[in-house]
């Protein structure tokens, strides 16, 4: 069963992994990634499932084997954000979409995750919403590499109105 807006809320006001350094990523099977992060002394892992009617996000202390080969997504990120500093993790618009913000010392990313059971996927885009990568590409629903993010009106206003986040017009 997926989760709703009020348990995604709950979910990210307890994982307190904003300060966090992203040590490896990891996609152990064909809809799930795993981020091993680490702060103030403690080592943190983060699980995404994007399985249809499984979508959650939690802290586990499952250990996940790396796979003999990296998925593109997973290579994407590791040559994006490497040692990136979770900045910011909100839910803007109070949606089933969480927003990840990543520092590194070239670029901030950020990473989308759409909690929707059989639309989930996890986005990441520029500060512009410009999608840089997709976990799944989905032509059909304009999500491929190179387009705007489209996002429901109060999520793009619930960015906006957060400052330094993606969303904001910066022309």
């Amino acid at each position: 069963m997926s989760l709703n807006n009020a348990e995604i809320d709950l979910i990210i006001s307890e994982l307190d992994i904003s300060g966090s350094r992203i040590q490896n990523i990891i996609q152990p099977d064909f809809s799930s990634l795993f981020l091993s992060l680490y702060s103030r002394g403690v080592k943190k892992d983060l699980l995404i499932s994007l399985a249809q009617n499984k979508t959650r996000l939690n802290l586990t202390n499952r250990r996940f084997p790396k796979p003999a080969k990296q998925q593109r997504f997973v290579q994407f990120l590791k040559a994006r954000i490497p040692e990136g500093i979770i900045t910011d993790i909100t839910q803007p618009g109070k949606e089933r979409i969480v927003r990840i913000r990543i520092d590194n010392e070239e670029w901030i990313t950020f990473l989308w995750i759409r909690l929707w059971g059989g639309s989930a996927n996890i986005i990441a885009t520029d500060e512009n919403l410009n999608i840089l990568d997709l976990f799944y590409r989905r032509p059909g629903k304009n999500e491929t590499s190179g387009k705007k993010l489209e996002l429901p009106e109060n999520v793009l206003k619930s960015a906006q109105e957060t400052g330094n986040t993606a969303g904001q017009d910066n022309t």
